[in-house]
């Protein structure tokens, strides 16, 4: 009777398989997801900054006011400012008056919306502020009458913290606001931390 030969792997093979599998993956896993959250981090602190820089640049271009503000329907067709800016945010052209009233009124332009934070990313502002307005200098309108404080600072944490992560580089992110209004992205720990206690009021949870 002729044999058929059998292909195929032996269970030690088949072991040592699963081992090193398992091995790469305690690896691999690990690093995605610090990769993941570091990606996530940046995005949200790059889209914030530039937010606040194209404001400025706007106002400059326009001649006219334009502001900033948090808004819980960022990506409706007519949005409103409210909220926090972990809700979301607007650029809008703030020119109805002869100074911003930080409201979108009728006939003013939407310049750039961004809907809420990433899950797992708190936003903290300094005394809640939810807004910052630029004059057609470029320069910051400080705190607008009935609106409450401006923006100086804002705080971005993930369930790490203001730890060294990548680089020694904090894994939180921080903005802060010059004296004319120009933004600033910090992401060294001290400094994270200086704006957390200087200007936002409150560290990461």
């Amino acid at each position: 009777m002729e044999r058929t030969a059998q292909h195929g792997f032996t269970l030690y093979e088949l072991l040592v398989t699963v081992v090193i599998m398992g091995i790469i993956l305690s690896l691999g896993v690990p690093n995605f997801l610090e990769f993941t959250r570091n990606n996530r981090m940046a995005a949200t602190s790059n889209d914030l900054l530039s937010a606040f820089t194209l404001a400025r640049s706007e106002a400059v271009k326009r001649k006219a006011p334009v502001t900033v503000c948090s808004s819980l329907n960022a990506e409706a067709a007519n949005p409103a400012c409210g909220g926090t800016f972990a809700d979301g945010w607007v650029v809008f052209a703030d020119d109805s008056g002869p100074t911003p009233n930080v409201q979108i009124d009728a006939g003013e332009e939407i310049i750039r919306s961004m809907g809420p934070v990433p899950d797992g990313i708190t936003l903290q502002t300094n005394g809640g502020s939810n807004y910052f307005s630029y004059a057609a200098t470029g320069f910051g309108f400080g705190n607008v009458g009935g609106a409450g404080p401006a923006l100086r600072g804002a705080l971005m944490c993930d369930s790490r913290g203001n730890v060294a992560a990548a680089g020694g580089l904090s894994a939180a992110r921080a903005l802060r606001m010059d004296g004319p209004g120009r933004p600033q992205v910090v992401r060294e720990v001290a400094l994270v931390q200086n704006v957390a206690d200087l200007l936002v009021g409150a560290g990461c949870p």
